[in-house]
């Protein structure tokens, strides 16, 4: 339980955005939710922590997101395929609520930072932040320990690899008990 949201004021946004994501994460296993377009999308916005170019890192996201495939039209489309944004439409139509949810504001958490006022602590990525927190706790997710996501960005990404790998073991043998004939890596780096 988080007994005081302020200490995240104090947090890098690339800090909070890795928290947000580690969170969704925690929610998709406690969920067993298994999806193969999961670990794309998954891998797409775990860029964020460690891309140079957030534009790009923007544009690799930005339709696939559940606010994006619920707000366009397919004609508005630009950036992935049709196909690509009925996949993921389809996929939020099968998620928990609350999940689709902390995916959207873990995504206006990074959008805040390319284009919000920082201010003296990002007040948008914090108040993304803290539905993302509030969700979790309505929902029994644990959380990940804070001080892991207090590091620089450097540091922050050397202590978050080794439980990736947690992440994706799961993540796999859930994946190919569901898709036995099909043949895809999850990979994040």
């Amino acid at each position: 339980m988080i007994t005081d949201i302020n200490l995240f004021k104090k947090i890098l946004i690339s800090g909070r955005y890795a928290f947000a994501l580690r969170c969704v994460e925690t929610a998709i296993i406690k969920e067993k939710f298994t999806h193969s377009l999961l670990s794309e999308l998954l891998q797409k916005m775990w860029e964020f922590v460690y891309c140079e170019d957030l534009s790009e890192w923007f544009s690799k996201v930005s339709e696939l997101t559940p606010e994006s495939t619920n707000s366009l039209r397919e004609s508005d489309v630009e950036l992935i395929s049709i196909k690509e944004f009925k996949d993921y439409k389809a996929l939020y139509a099968t998620m928990p609520g609350y999940l689709v949810y902390m995916i959207d504001r873990t995504w206006n958490i990074g959008l805040g930072n390319l284009y919000s006022d920082t201010g003296e602590y990002s007040y948008v990525t914090f108040g993304c932040l803290e539905r993302v927190i509030n969700m979790a706790q309505e929902n029994n997710i644990p959380f990940p320990e804070i001080t892991k996501f207090a590091q620089s960005a450097y540091d922050e990404m050397k202590l978050l690899v080794g439980e990736k790998e947690e992440i994706l073991s799961f993540m796999k043998v859930r994946l190919l008990s569901y898709h036995k004939l099909s043949f895809f890596t999850l990979t994040y780096f």
